[in-house]
């Protein structure tokens, strides 16, 4: 072998290495990006992370599950069933009110948003603990300093990037 072909070799060798570290620390360089923001009360960064339609939906759907399941357990009757689609209608405008910049600074500390209570301060340090769960996504799970329940925030990939799209209340 030749130096020129030694040197080929490695410099390949270490920009693939790079090339894999970036893509798996991006995440958490994302995370890190999103609790700057939260503390700078900067909402045009942290809003730059968060897919809002993707993140709608997904507490829409965790909020009808909670709705459902505590309503069949108290009555599974016509009027349990009533209260359910009476639920359901409310939840959709109040979902869309709480899903914003303050609302997802609220997640972030592991706290779930309430359209009543204005945003907790940001400077509340939750217990986060992290990783991929698949491929093409990233928990953060956020809770309250000695709460033993959190919230699930749900990173997907988005380009070369990663973006909030999803949350999982009581995790």
């Amino acid at each position: 072998m030749t130096k020129s072909s030694i040197l080929a070799i490695v410099g390949g060798t270490f920009a693939v290495l790079v090339t894999v570290g970036a893509f798996v620390a991006m995440p958490y360089l994302t995370i890190y990006g999103m609790y700057n923001s939260v503390k700078n009360h900067d909402a045009a960064a942290l809003s730059s992370h968060v897919d809002f339609p993707a993140l709608r939906e997904s507490v829409k759907t965790n909020l009808n599950a909670t709705v459902a399941s505590t309503l069949s357990r108290v009555n599974a009757g016509p009027l349990g069933q009533l209260g359910n689609l009476f639920a359901s209608s409310l939840a959709s405008p109040l979902v869309d009110a709480m899903v914003s910049p303050e609302g997802v600074s609220m997640l972030m500390i592991g706290q779930k948003p309430n359209a009543l209570t204005p945003a907790a301060s940001a400077a509340t340090d939750p217990d986060l603990s992290m990783g991929y769960e698949d491929f093409g996504t990233f928990v953060v799970t956020a809770k309250p300093k000695g709460a033993t329940t959190g919230i699930d925030l749900v990173f997907t990939r988005s380009g070369l990037g990663w973006v909030l799209s999803g949350v999982r209340f009581g995790a």
